[in-house]
């Protein structure tokens, strides 16, 4: 590996470009030590979303510049290496967070003065190969006497040496023009991409940053309600009145945000509902992987293959589900659309008793098996352990089972979903599972805690993933059924406020 030359005295400048797919920035450099991460106060920032806000620092340090990880959360490679010190050598390439963002740099010379060079070395390397050829001839006996002829080879060679000399010239100054013009129109229209790219990524990183600082403080005002409601403290009363207001705060802040990122402009209705939900279940629509807005039209699709969801709305409806179920979720601080969940796990019959698993079969509208039944307040029947409905057991009053799904349904939200609504009706498929210990290998806070962190990071079993999309995909057909297709009214005609 190259080194740089240590220096006793001022340091040598270090230039930096970060390379952004084939387009490199303009070339920064700097003498004294600098830190490179999300956080706008960083000297370089990358808004990636894979670099930490503090993720690396280059520090002049005995003599040397050395390359620090701060702590980052997805590593500091130098040159394909994972580090966490080492010193800069005089080139190298610097990942931050693997196969992420890329750093080029160099110590003590410019990029662009090592080209300048070895455009230089190429002209002194023409005229050499031209000399070599008359000391080749001359060596070889074709030019041995200096008469006339000797004299005129001579001058013909060099006459050749000066017309492939001025040719480069020509040449390159012809080229090197033709170059200059068509690589700053090029560079012209990039900047103004790469601007306008980045200005668009940086409003998104801060719409994502206002987002979850939202789901935060929601997350606390959840767990004061909590403590409130056991102890009715009018300190925690009145710590839940100005987060409240903090979070109306932050949501205006969200909302302008969002429309400048013009998210949901020249957005069709349909795509619009499937943001709509996303954020409702409380993940930000900012931050939405590019693939899930298709994903979530393929299963809406699916419904449309099926009467089961025109089915279960119109028993929900006739039964007066809407209102027992948004009722205990309002109670709750819960967003009404887990309405959905029951929809899927029984398609709102009462009476339905599902398969037998280890902990015994799960019974009525929620479908509890008998021990999360009883941790909750429910009775089971004498009949619990017989797949067949019992007046007897409170899974089947849907009210109260109704009632114990809200506060288990919050539990999980409060606790490993970390306010992430999406989290929780993974949770609900397969709580005891292995998607409940993949949701706990996730960092608990509500940005690195959520919905689209766990498709990225892992492969969740297809039962789950089928469950969490079928849900989402009838709480988007529920926003506006007769866009879709579908014939029955929407449950929560006036949920859509977004």
């Amino acid at each position: 590996m190259p080194k740089h030359p240590q220096s006793i005295g001022a340091p040598p400048p270090v230039f930096v470009r970060l390379q952004q797919g084939a387009t490199l920035t303009d070339e920064r450099s700097f003498t004294h030590s600098f830190t490179i991460g999300r956080a706008p106060d960083c000297d370089v920032v990358i808004t990636d979303s894979a670099v930490s806000r503090r993720h690396a620092e280059i520090r002049w340090k005995d003599g040397w510049w050395q390359l620090l990880d701060a702590g980052s959360r997805n590593g500091t490679y130098l040159d394909g290496a994972r580090i966490h010190e080492a010193r800069l050598p005089a080139s190298c390439r610097v990942t931050l967070g693997q196969d992420h963002a890329l750093l080029q740099i160099t110590v003590g010379r410019s990029p662009e003065v090592l080209q300048e060079g070895s455009d230089r070395t190429a002209v002194s390397q023409e005229r050499e190969s031209v000399t070599r050829l008359v000391e080749r001839l001359e060596q070889q006996g074709e030019i041995a006497d200096a008469g006339p002829q000797t004299k005129r080879y001579r001058e013909a060679v060099a006459r050749i040496a000066r017309r492939r000399s001025v040719r480069h010239y020509l040449t390159v100054g012809i080229v090197g023009t033709l170059l200059i013009a068509v690589a700053g129109l090029a560079l012209y229209q990039s900047q103004k991409i790469d601007v306008q790219d980045q200005k668009i990524e940086t409003l998104r990183k801060t719409a994502e940053d206002i987002f979850y600082a939202m789901k935060r403080v929601e997350l606390q005002v959840a767990q004061l309600e909590e403590i409130v409601a056991q102890h009715a403290q009018a300190k925690e009363l009145q710590d839940i009145l100005a987060k409240q207001q903090e979070i109306k705060t932050l949501q205006s802040k969200y909302d302008r945000f969002v429309k400048e990122l013009g998210l949901y402009a020249n957005m069709s209705e349909r795509d619009r509902a499937v943001f709509r939900v996303a954020r409702l279940f409380g993940e930000c629509e900012a931050t939405m992987p590019k693939d899930f807005l298709a994903e979530v039209h393929q299963y809406i699709q699916k419904w449309k293959s099926t009467d089961r969801l025109s089915n279960s709305m119109r028993r929900a409806l006739s039964a007066g589900y809407t209102g027992t179920i948004s009722n205990a979720m309002f109670t709750n601080s819960l967003p009404p659309h887990f309405f959905y969940v029951a929809l899927k796990e029984s398609g709102f019959d009462d009476k339905a008793v599902g398969p037998k698993t280890r902990l015994g079969y799960a019974k009525g509208l929620w479908q509890f098996v008998s021990e999360t039944a009883k941790e909750f307040g429910l009775k089971p029947g004498p009949l619990q352990h017989e797949p067949r409905f019992d007046p007897e057991d409170d899974r089947f009053n849907a009210k109260l089972a109704t009632e114990a799904a809200a506060k288990y349904i919050k539990r999980i939200y409060l606790t490993d979903a970390q306010a992430s609504g999406l989290l929780v009706i993974a949770s609900y498929n397969w709580g005891e599972g292995n998607v409940l210990k993949m949701i706990r290998q996730l960092p608990k806070n509500p940005q690195e805690r959520n919905f689209w962190q766990l498709l990225k990071k892992f492969r969740i079993p297809q039962e789950t993933y089928d469950y969490v999309f079928y849900i989402i995909a009838a709480a988007v057909i529920g926003e506006n059924p007769q866009l879709f297709g579908f014939n029955f009214p929407a449950p929560f005609p006036n949920a859509n406020t977004l």
